[in-house]
């Protein structure tokens, strides 16, 4: 279990610095950060609420339901960096199940370790998911700007092309 924990740990904390670097070097645009700050504090408080639900047969799909468009919003809307903040944010909340017993997580009738592999295996699989598709989106808006930029070269020699004919 050691392993795992510090395997998540990895996962979920590295990104978030890493894109933290990048932001101070590159600041986005003003839209993209109130995006990013709303959906981050949504996830927050989506988790929060979630947490605070009562036990019962539908407890494991409500917090996918309810947490998973929060967390594809800041995936497609905003930089990497801030799909690794929500991916963080998640991670805390369902440690912070397991720590204090609250929630899913938290469930006394189930063994602690049962209870700690559930919450490792969420944890990696949200990370993972959500970063994979972060990329993803980032790479897509990458080629997109790369071929507006081309696009306007191209219009430009082509604007530039009846003054070179008449020459």
């Amino acid at each position: 279990f050691w392993f795992a924990s510090c395997l998540l740990g990895i996962v979920t904390v590295a990104p978030l610095l890493v894109g933290i670097g990048e932001v101070v070097r590159q600041l986005p645009p003003r839209r993209e950060l109130v995006d990013s700050v709303v959906g981050i504090l949504m996830l927050a408080a989506l988790c929060a609420f979630v947490i605070s639900l009562p036990q019962g047969p539908w407890s494991t799909a409500v917090p996918v339901m309810l947490v998973f468009p929060v967390l594809l919003w800041v995936i497609v809307r905003c930089r990497p960096v801030f799909a690794a903040a929500a991916v963080f944010v998640v991670a805390l909340a369902i440690v912070w199940s397991i720590t204090f017993s609250v929630g899913h997580f938290g469930d006394a009738s189930v063994p602690l370790l049962d209870r700690i592999l559930a919450a490792q295996t969420v944890v990696l699989a949200g990370a993972l998911l959500t970063l994979v598709l972060a990329a993803l989106f980032a790479e897509r808006r990458r080629d997109q700007a790369s071929m507006q930029k081309s696009e306007r070269k191209l219009r430009e020699l082509l604007g530039a092309l009846p003054a070179a004919i008449y020459v």
